[in-house]
């Protein structure tokens, strides 16, 4: 990484279905909250301006399709001009039309820059449940440069499965970032925050997950966002089922240490790992 220290600004935010005004008030008031912290990343949940799609409905997805906007687009361009102001980078998920075929969308994660141009996006690799009916997968697992380093980045239920957060670090990955549609699940607390200490152990790189909460469509989200630091501490836990606008500092220093003590890179044997 490129700095010596990074604070991360953890935006654990509500998001209403098919409104993205709305939506895009809550992000540029949240992301002027985030700047008394002077925040190096800001990173918001999954799909921040149109929120998450019920049961197959055909009527609904009409309307989705309508709002969905491709990259960049009036969304994405306002949050650019918002992290310009604030002087940081932010990453959020959004809907996004594909580029060149009609009636298509991504349920993608986008990262700015402090400048406020788009650093990468990354297209969710693994639609989950009833988002198959409403999103095409994506096809690539990237690596973002930023000032801050190489990011990678995972959206929901890729990040249950290791393949993904490995091969972005074996392709030079320096953080990782995981945006959430989370349901609350009271007979499971902890759950992001034992996920994003797996993965951060499992890399020895930072970890930082973000759900929303607030209702879509009868499902209730849980929140309790997590950052953890190489080994696997978790070192920013979020509240179960509110809004909150946390900071953690992070040392790319740790990465360092930590791959030193801990070479799990050198130890793989990955001549043995074809299943």
């Amino acid at each position: 990484m490129t700095v010596s220290e990074i604070r991360i600004v953890v935006a654990q935010i509500d998001i209403e279905s098919l409104a993205p005004a709305e939506n895009l008030e809550t992000v540029q008031r949240t992301l002027d909250e985030a700047a008394r912290h002077d925040p190096d990343l800001v990173v918001f949940p999954e799909l921040v301006n149109l929120g998450q799609v019920p049961e197959r409905d055909r009527e609904f997805g009409e309307r989705f399709l309508d709002l969905a906007e491709r990259i960049p687009g009036p969304f994405c361009s306002a949050v650019a001009e918002s992290a310009k102001e604030v002087g940081c980078c932010v990453a959020f998920g959004m809907a996004e039309l594909h580029p060149t075929i009609p009636g298509t969308v991504f349920n993608s994660a986008v990262v700015l820059d402090a400048d406020g141009n788009v650093a990468g996006v990354q297209r969710k690799l693994h639609p989950a449940g009833e988002e198959r009916h409403y999103f095409a997968a994506g096809d690539s697992i990237e690596v973002i440069p930023t000032d801050l380093g190489l990011l990678g980045v995972g959206i929901c239920y890729d990040l249950y499965f290791p393949e993904v957060p490995r091969t972005a670090a074996l392709r030079g990955s320096e953080m990782l970032v995981g945006i959430f549609n989370v349901t609350l699940r009271s007979d499971w607390p902890d759950r992001l925050a034992q996920l994003a200490a797996v993965r951060c152990y499992e890399n020895m790189q930072p970890v930082v997950f973000v759900n929303r909460v607030g209702e879509n469509h009868g499902r209730t989200f849980g929140g309790e966002s997590a950052v953890a630091a190489p080994p696997g501490k978790v070192v920013l836990r979020a509240p179960v089922g509110e809004p909150a606008v946390l900071c953690a500092d992070l040392s790319p220093e740790t990465l360092q240490r930590e791959r030193s003590y801990r070479p799990v890179f050198a130890d793989r044997r990955p001549e043995l790992y074809d299943a």
